[in-house]
């Protein structure tokens, strides 16, 4: 069984991706903050991690930043962010795949 880390303070995000991944026989880990997150990639080493970019404590750029010092874990951002810099930030801070909420559940397993 796949373990995915959704690191987001929006609950029904997280409730959501929790759910339809579950269906397809993936454990999901959540966590609301940044630093939660962090703590989690260590403890937990999932096999993906889905990470938002606003975030309460630090941003997700921040933990972006902190994961790959730690982890070569697939990192998928999924954020409301969606100008072009973001992007290309995001992909040149390391992250493996950019998406902008909201996003098809379908879209996001595959």
């Amino acid at each position: 069984m796949k373990r995915v880390l959704v690191i987001d303070d929006d609950i029904l995000m997280g409730r959501l991706i929790e759910h339809h991944l579950s269906q397809i026989d993936m454990e999901v880990i959540k966590a609301k903050t940044g630093h939660e997150g962090i703590t989690l990639v260590r403890t937990r080493q999932p096999d993906i991690v889905i990470l938002d970019v606003v975030l309460p404590d630090i941003d997700g750029w921040q933990v972006l930043q902190r994961i790959r010092q730690i982890s070569r874990v697939p990192i998928l951002i999924l954020t409301i962010k969606e100008a072009e810099e973001d992007i290309v930030r995001a992909l040149n801070s390391g992250a493996d795949d950019y998406c902008s909420k909201p996003v098809g559940m379908k879209g996001l397993s595959t």
